[in-house]
């Protein structure tokens, strides 16, 4: 996705303040340093800006991969694989204590089929 010159310098306001403050970008902030709503609007719409309420917005993956900033995507990246790994190790933990366990089924209705 090709992003405009105002769309690269609006995401990467939202990344560095998301990624070094641990804030939201507020609407109004964007307003006035950009003076272009309907940019804002269209970058929702096209999924490179998550609105974190009606006033304020969040980076989305899309945002950081288009951002051009290598390290910022590192730090996506790395993010991503933080909450995978804890996912997985609360779902391991949550069916111990229940008692689930996650086996895969002896054979599979495909195997049968393709079997036949």
């Amino acid at each position: 996705m090709q992003l405009t010159e105002t769309e690269l310098a609006i995401v990467r306001v939202v990344i560095q303040r998301f990624v070094n403050l641990k804030e939201q970008t507020t609407r109004k902030s964007l307003v006035v340093k950009f003076r272009c709503p309907k940019t804002i609007d269209d970058m929702c719409r096209r999924s490179l800006l998550r609105g974190a309420d009606l006033h304020s917005y969040v980076p989305t993956c899309l945002a950081f991969e288009n951002s051009g900033d290598p390290a910022m995507l590192q730090v996506a990246k790395g993010a991503v694989a933080i909450v995978l790994h804890t996912l997985s190790n609360l779902f391991e933990v949550d069916a111990e204590t229940r008692g689930h366990t996650c086996r895969r089924p002896e054979r599979s209705r495909a195997q049968d089929i393709r079997q036949s």
